[in-house]
């Protein structure tokens, strides 16, 4: 006997309807897939209308997820979409949303493991794949500072009031929609062609680290020293001023306090914290 849709739980219902909407198929193949299996027939959960069936009902949805998915990859990378041009991306973007469904319910995380996925698919050069990967992880970076929150930078009056023999106890706050990035290829350099409206080449291979994040005036990012890059992460780490700095061969205080003006200066701490 078949349940009436009212005695569905709700949660079983939805896990049913994500496995379909998102199944890589036609409809028919995502409403006999395993995920859906446990439930019968489409008429089960949907009522027919005077038109269609319930299975044709189901169609249009499953249509409209897809087109949407593959539409917002195409927002969120127009690097990576200049880079490999239309029919490249069309694949690798249908390969990606058919092995990889969304597990958020925004779509603004629908792209967040692309980057992994092309460095594992078969689809490319192995080189290309990996350099491809890194222009991903630059877009989605730039896309997620936009989405985080955005929060004031301490300023030079703040920074005064914090007494000399407490710096070494202090703990710097990062701005909520900091980033660090490691790169393995020049990604921003590529990405740099986007904004001047000439096609994005693969990015060459050269070692990128750097800082993204938003302030009022848009994302912004900054290049880093690599022998600077630990002393930073062990302070967006939670680490105090002075633990990070005894834990971390720098090249001289001279290049700490300019690294660290650097940082205050452009803003990407929103304060300091003298807490134990």
């Amino acid at each position: 006997m078949r349940p009436s849709p009212p005695s569905l739980p709700l949660d079983r219902l939805q896990a049913w309807m994500q496995s379909v909407l998102l199944h890589p198929g036609t409809t028919e193949e995502a409403l006999a897939a395993p995920g859906a299996a446990w439930i019968a027939d489409a008429k089960d959960v949907v009522l027919p209308s005077g038109t269609l069936s319930p299975a044709e009902q189901v169609a249009i949805y499953h249509g409209m997820v897809r087109a949407r998915l593959l539409n917002t990859l195409r927002a969120q990378f127009p690097a990576l979409l200049s880079s490999l041009e239309g029919a490249a991306f069309a694949r690798v973007a249908e390969a990606y949303v058919a092995t990889t469904p969304s597990r958020s319910w925004t779509l603004a995380r629908t792209g967040d493991r692309l980057p992994l996925f092309l460095e594992r698919w078969n689809g490319l050069p192995m080189a290309e794949r990996e350099a491809l990967a890194d222009l991903a992880r630059y877009e989605l970076a730039l896309e997620e500072a936009l989405d985080l929150p955005l929060a004031p930078a301490i300023g030079e009056e703040q920074i005064r009031r914090v007494p000399p023999d407490l710096w070494e106890g202090a703990r710097l706050l990062p701005l909520p929609s900091l980033r660090i990035l490691r790169l393995a290829h020049d990604a921003p350099a590529a990405h740099a062609e986007l904004e001047a409206k000439r096609r994005v080449p693969v990015p060459r291979k050269r070692v990128t680290l750097l800082a993204v994040w938003r302030d009022r005036s848009g994302v912004r990012t900054l290049p880093l020293p690599r022998r600077g890059l630990a002393l930073l992460e062990r302070l967006l780490g939670g680490w105090t001023l002075g633990g990070a700095l005894a834990s971390v061969p720098v090249a001289s205080p001279p290049a700490v306090e300019r690294w660290l003006a650097e940082w205050f200066g452009e803003g990407i701490f929103r304060g300091v914290s003298l807490r134990p």
